[in-house]
């Protein structure tokens, strides 16, 4: 479902969203204490991207291209990431 550029960057979880609104939860973390920018790149028809909190709680809304959006981790750190379907 999704593939990232940067290879200190983990996807360490995918599943459906906790409020049963049929949104995909995606939590990323940075693995070997370096600051980095990478592209996450899907395989889904998203119409939005929002990063939450680990309790999925937030609507911080991430810029994204036509398939992919670009972020930016801090050593270490953790990274929730909403994405609404189409």
């Amino acid at each position: 479902l999704f593939s990232i550029d940067a290879p200190n960057i983990v996807l360490e979880t995918v599943k459906v969203a906790e409020d049963g609104s049929g949104d995909v939860i995606a939590r990323l973390y940075e693995s070997k204490r370096m600051a980095t920018r990478c592209k996450l790149m899907g395989a889904l028809k998203v119409s939005r991207v929002r990063q939450v909190n680990m309790l999925e709680i937030g609507d911080q809304d991430v810029p994204m291209d036509a398939d992919s959006v670009t972020l930016d981790f801090r050593p270490f750190e953790i990274k929730t990431l909403r994405f609404t379907l189409v």
